[in-house]
This record gives structure tokens, sequence and C-alpha cells, in this order.
């Protein structure tokens, strides 16, 4: 993890680093539990996760990066729980890799008495380019409005000619039980 994230320039000797008898860099720490790791690694690495300035959530954080998409964000808080709106501390916020990035960068290596950046060099694996698709142009605010006025007016109309419009509201208990089956299937399948 540290040889990964320091690059191939590290002047530390990743290979005589030794924590209680655990090896750093190789196969034992491999198996051990992420809070094991953590655990070790925090006897050596120094200010892994920066200080977090204001309360953020899970939500907020993917909101940060889905912003622009209101498609992508409703489909996203549709799948969330009610979970992704709590607080959360400096290590949960490391999810996102931009924010992990960034701590990364302040991170700091002790080894007697010298103290290295953990991240001595950054580069790009992949080139990402970005694909500008055109967006669905209403919102789901939009499209729910939209929905609410046609629905009135074939509510009207049916009031007006004395006999409820059936395909109307054929279509309207479909889109209400299909929507059922996703919240429900979302409810009872899905790991929050």
């Amino acid at each position: 993890m540290i040889a990964a994230l320091a690059g191939q320039k590290t002047e530390i000797d990743l290979r005589n680093i030794y924590v209680r008898n655990v090896r750093i860099i190789g196969s034992t720490l491999r198996s051990k539990a992420p809070e094991i790791k953590a655990q070790i690694l925090s006897e050596i690495v120094e200010k892994v996760y920066p200080e977090i300035e204001k309360e953020v959530s899970f939500r907020d954080i993917i909101h940060e990066f889905t912003a622009g998409s209101e498609w992508g964000e409703f489909g996203i808080d549709l799948c969330l729980g009610s979970e992704a709106d709590e607080p959360i501390d400096e290590r949960k916020q490391m999810f996102a890799p931009f924010y992990m990035m960034e701590a990364a960068r302040g991170a700091m290596i002790h080894r007697a008495d010298t103290v290295v950046p953990l991240v001595l060099e950054e580069f790009k694996v992949v080139d990402a380019v970005l694909e500008d698709e055109p967006a669905f142009p209403l919102s789901p605010m939009t499209c729910a409005m939209g929905l609410l006025v046609a629905t009135a007016f074939v509510v009207g109309w049916g009031i007006r000619k004395g006999r409820p419009c059936l395909a109307w509201n054929v279509l309207m208990f479909f889109l209400q039980g299909l929507g059922g089956c996703i919240v429900a299937f979302l409810f009872f399948f899905s790991l929050h």
C-alpha cells in the first residue's frame, strides 16, 4: 500500500520497516483486517485522515460528484437508504477516491529521524476522456409536475364527461405498482 502510493522514487527501504514483528509490505499484512492495517500503519504514517472542516454525509459527497446530472442523483438517492444522510467521520469519507487522494497528499511517513511524504509523485494511470452526452432536458421534478398537471387535466375531463378515464387509471396504477416493486426490491434485497 505504501509502496504503491509513494511511487518508485521513495527513499525509504520499505523491506526494513517492521512494526510489532509484522512486515508492512508483504503477505502478512494482506491477510489482516482493515482495522489492523490502519492501526499498524498509523504508528509510522502521520495525518492520513485530514481534519473535518464541516460535517458531511455519504449523500453530500455523492452529490458533489454527480452535480449537473439530476437524473443520476435521483436514481442514486432512490437506492440509498436513510443512513446515507448521517454525518460520517474522516475514515468513512475515504470511500471517495478524490478524498483519499487529498488525504494521501498530506500524509507523512516517520522512520527514525527522517520524515518523508507518503506520496512523492503523482501520475495518471489512464487518461479519461469525458463524453458530452446530451442530458435529458427535463428534470425529475419537472416530469413529476407535468404528470400532476396531466392527471389533473384527465380527472377534470372525466368529471365533465361523468365517467373516469379507464386507460389513464390503468396506466397510473401500473406505474405506481412498478414503483412499489422497485422500492420493495431495494428495501428487502439491497445492502445499504
